[in-house]
């Protein structure tokens, strides 16, 4: 057989015969919904850590997972928002892809609303997700590069962000700051 080993977009293909010396590699078989395999990981990595799986995991709403993928708007939020208590223990509600005028976070600099979707913004309605008593969360995609163009630094060009290098590390910390502070 051979293994496609990837690290974001860029990987090295293994032809039969040749080698490749991880820190760590771990093989799963199962049968049926990925999520089986998912938990089987997880609880591998619960055994090897020490940890034990959680009685009380947190309920939360992710507008992905409520099935509006990137259609979700500013309108679909708040009609979700007002059955929120009718999940009990709900107590996180995010907005997932789909918020942004550009796809992910590829652009230098912060990412920007897509005001027509999100007429009143994103710090309105973390506002408005906070006064039902619930958590805001909000999906970024902060390690997806920007792209090949001569005004990108050499940290974020290409498909990915090399979180190695301290100016990409002061950006992510920046727009994490940014992110949770003025929205």
């Amino acid at each position: 057989c051979s293994f496609d080993i990837r690290a974001g977009a860029k990987g090295v293909r293994l032809i039969p015969g040749g080698s490749l010396k991880p820190g760590s590699l771990y093989i799963s078989r199962w049968e049926g919904e990925y999520e089986t395999g998912l938990d089987q990981y997880g609880e591998y990595l619960g055994k090897k850590f020490g940890r034990k799986r959680s009685e009380h995991p947190p309920v939360g709403w992710c507008s992905w997972y409520a099935g509006y993928f990137a259609d979700i708007t500013e309108a679909e939020v708040l009609k979700n928002l007002d059955h929120a208590a009718l999940i009990p223990g709900l107590k996180y509600f995010q907005i997932d892809d789909g918020w942004e005028s550009k796809v992910g976070t590829a652009t230098l600099g912060m990412p920007e609303h897509d005001s027509a979707k999100f007429p009143h913004g994103m710090q309105w309605l973390a506002e408005t997700i906070r006064s039902k008593g619930v958590k805001p969360g909000l999906w970024i995609r902060p390690f997806k590069g920007w792209g090949d163009s001569a005004n990108v630094p050499d940290w974020a060009r290409g498909s990915t962000l090399d979180i190695s290098h301290p100016d990409a590390r002061a950006w992510l910390s920046q727009l994490t700051r940014w992110l949770v502070k003025e929205w």
